[in-house]
């Protein structure tokens, strides 16, 4: 069965990884992966997104140090199907899309069912990518949760304000062993904190718990950033 194959892999192995949503989260954290240089790093990106980077490159400034990507360092696709199979899927898009979610990843899945994949989205939204994407035999599906103050200013540019944290749980595996690994393999020679967390759904409700203040004030003060609202001592 494809669902129980056995793939072995040297954890030095280059790891294609696809970034399905490359705004000011998906972006981001793409971007550090991209810089550590250990993996390949495949980005779908929509115009004028696209159109910028693939000329242009990216450009983010971030409190943890500035780095610029070049066009011609950039594997970028305006098509996911171009993207051939990855080792790694990380999402990172609205919850709202999440019914579109098996469409968009269908074509990045390996045959021998070794594809992981890591959601960076908001919600408890888990059970339900589960049920969703287990036609598809991955590996292992693991919930992120990004605490991170990030956003895309322009086509191009990503501004990174503040925090940077990823909690990461497993929400599915058909594996009892090397879970944790296997995110150790993916994030551990990058710029980026991260943590595994042991239950999933707790660290999705540290992190509603984390946006909801933010919401909150931020709609009352006309759509403000929350960036904006740190910066500001009667806000915070």
């Amino acid at each position: 069965s494809l669902r129980f194959s056995t793939v072995v892999k040297s954890a030095n192995q280059k790891k294609s990884v696809a970034i399905i949503g490359t705004g000011a989260v998906g972006g981001y954290y793409g971007a550090r992966l991209h810089q550590a240089g250990v993996h390949d790093v495949k980005f779908f990106m929509r115009n004028p997104h696209f159109d910028h980077c693939s000329s242009e490159g990216l450009d983010v400034q971030s409190v943890d140090g500035n780095f610029y990507v070049p066009a011609d360092d950039f594997n970028i696709f305006s098509k996911i199907e171009d993207m051939g199979k990855a080792d790694w899927i990380i999402l990172s898009i609205k919850s709202s899309f999440l019914n579109e979610v098996p469409s968009l990843l269908k074509s990045l899945f390996k045959e021998d069912g070794s594809t992981k994949v890591l959601t960076i989205m908001n919600g408890l939204i888990d059970e339900d990518l589960v049920d969703l994407l287990i036609p598809y035999s991955p590996a292992a599906i693991y919930g992120g949760m990004a605490f991170i103050c990030s956003s895309r200013s322009s086509p191009g540019f990503i501004n990174h304000s503040s925090y940077g944290l990823l909690n990461i749980g497993l929400a599915h595996s058909y594996s009892a062993t090397k879970n944790i690994e296997a995110i150790d393999i993916l994030w551990s020679k990058s710029k980026v904190s991260y943590t595994f967390v042991p239950s999933l759904i707790r660290g999705r409700w540290e992190k509603n718990c984390y946006n909801l203040p933010f919401s909150g004030i931020s709609v009352a003060n006309g759509g403000i950033s929350i960036d904006k609202i740190i910066g500001n001592k009667s806000l915070r």
